[in-house]
């Protein structure tokens, strides 16, 4: 799960990272997003690492439960 950094702007210099990152900005502008959503899974992890150096976008953590431990 990702989501748009909206106060960091930055020209990306690949092509397919331009693509996945014009796809973000008018699917999900300010909504979460996941790499699923996206017609071709391999442009969209490259663009996602690009995006990812340069602090486009930003990725939730992964949280996990304790062993042994109620989840509410």
């Amino acid at each position: 799960m990702y989501k748009r950094s909206l106060e960091t702007t930055y020209i990306l210099k690949i092509k397919t990272a331009r693509q996945f990152f014009s796809i973000v900005n008018r699917k999900y502008p300010t909504f979460p997003f996941s790499i699923n959503g996206f017609e071709d899974i391999t442009s969209a992890k490259l663009g996602v690492k690009e995006c990812l150096t340069h602090d486009l976008i930003t990725a939730y953590p992964v949280l996990a439960e304790k062993a042994g431990e109620i989840v509410a």
